[in-house]
């Protein structure tokens, strides 16, 4: 029984850190939602080409909360065996779509950002979403941990 209840114990403590990560997750996509239409309803954003660009923005990380719901779903709900299907990911590709959203923070916090990539990285299976979660979060700590008007170096 005491094996049964630590067993317990554990498993609600994965659980309790797995929210908590989402919760930490959903501030990123949000962030940019509201960055994206306060630069929209200020006036900031005012070339056609930009505005569709950040209409965009907007659709793809509300998708992006959509997915992070759905993922917190799962876990609220136990273990219903849901797993995430391998995609060919284009590590440029994705680290572009993953850093767009934050354009508008990078140049409005002077930042500069520097992406260097190895050219001999070729496309590779893997799950999508907790890579996108996993690059995401080294981004977010690199602006959270860094100065306004700093450089941020990818490579």
């Amino acid at each position: 029984i005491t094996q049964q209840m630590n067993q317990i114990k554990s498993e609600q403590q994965e659980k309790t850190e797995l929210i908590q990560n989402l919760a930490h997750d959903l501030k990123t996509p949000l962030a940019s939602i509201i960055s994206y239409s306060e630069g929209l309803r200020d006036g900031i954003i005012t070339k056609d080409h930009e505005i569709k660009e950040s209409y965009d923005i907007l659709i793809k990380q509300a998708n992006r909360l959509s997915t992070l719901f759905d993922d917190m779903t799962h876990i609220i709900t136990l273990n219903t065996g849901k797993t995430y299907p391998p995609e060919l990911i284009q590590l440029d590709q994705l680290l572009v779509s993953i850093l767009q959203p934050y354009e508008q923070r990078i140049k409005h916090e002077n930042r500069t950002l520097e992406v260097n990539f190895c050219s001999e990285i070729d496309a590779f299976y893997q799950y999508r979403t907790p890579l996108e979660r996993i690059l995401t979060n080294l981004l977010d700590n690199a602006l959270k941990f860094s100065n306004v008007g700093s450089r941020i170096d990818i490579n």
